[in-house]
């Protein structure tokens, strides 16, 4: 039997007259392994908490007007002029959640009356919506429409949008609304553009361009997106990688080392604490440092 052989059977003797054992440190191995997740999962906390921290920060947006619209009902059957009660405030807090719908219709011309036209749903931070085109009563009809997740949970979205068509020299249109969604429906502005009005002014050889700005003020029901990431997309600004139970993490070393001792020693320091890694094989802990592969 080999010297080395450490799987050997507990009565059967190596070459030197001891009893072969199994390693004694392998409850430290997963010890250690426990505490490298946990810490990965701590940064990653962190980094989410401070980053929400940061997009909280209050900025009060000047000389804001705000706009009363009591007939903006997106209903494709009918027209309402009643508001939802929109708690939104003049003077709000400006979000860093905005995003842009934007879609050119090449043949706005042929729609036809009182059916409408749903552009591909997007999803941003976590909500799915998109922009839905009707004619309606010789008007063009833009609304935005909102989906909520499908899991049964109750949701809603505080919003504030923007309408904005562009035509020929430079000339457009613009109309905004709040609007709160608590359930999967379109909302705007039935009677936007007249219809003769926007083939003469506002269709560009042929097509015509409308975009919806979106500001979600608040929202709640929705799963949480995630703030940093540190998967493949991280690469170029990563010096390290952590191969945890196969799943790569792109960071920082020093980074690490900040919120952490061990990952100071490990990465920064001597590495005498990383000596304790040594029994660890690849798929438990792998850290390649740029051109080179290191295993622990």
């Amino acid at each position: 039997m080999s010297k080395n052989d450490n799987t050997a059977d507990p009565g059967e003797n190596s070459q030197d007259g001891s009893v072969a054992k199994k390693p004694e440190n392998l409850p430290e191995i997963d010890k250690i392994k426990q505490t490298l997740k946990r810490k990965l999962d701590e940064i990653t906390e962190k980094v989410q908490s401070l980053e929400e921290s940061i997009s909280k920060i209050p900025k009060i947006e000047n000389d804001e007007k705000s706009t009363d619209r009591t007939d903006n009902k997106a209903d494709s059957s009918k027209n309402s002029s009643s508001s939802n009660g929109s708690t939104v405030p003049k003077a709000i807090q400006k979000s860093e959640k905005r995003f842009v719908l934007k879609h050119v219709s090449k043949d706005v011309e042929n729609l036809v009356e009182g059916k409408s036209y749903t552009c591909d749903m997007e999803n941003h931070f976590s909500v799915d919506s998109c922009i839905v085109l009707q004619r309606s009563n010789d008007h063009l009809a833009c609304f935005v429409k909102i989906h909520g997740p499908e899991n049964g949970i109750k949701w809603a979205v505080e919003t504030k949008l923007e309408f904005k068509v562009y035509g020929q020299n430079k000339k457009s249109k613009a109309d905004t609304f709040d609007y709160r969604y608590e359930k999967n429906e379109s909302y705007g502005f039935p009677k936007f553009l007249e219809w003769g009005e926007m083939k003469k002014e506002y269709l560009i050889d042929g097509s015509l361009t409308v975009e919806a700005h979106v500001q979600l003020i608040e929202s709640s029901g929705f799963s949480k997106e995630k703030i940093r990431k540190f998967d493949e997309s991280n690469k170029d600004d990563s010096d390290v990688i952590l191969v945890v139970n196969k799943k790569e993490f792109y960071v920082l070393r020093k980074f690490l080392a900040a919120q952490s001792s061990f990952f100071k020693a490990l990465l920064l320091g001597n590495f005498a604490e990383s000596k304790k890694l040594k029994f660890f094989t690849a798929n438990l802990l792998l850290i390649r440092i740029m051109s080179r592969e290191f295993f622990f």
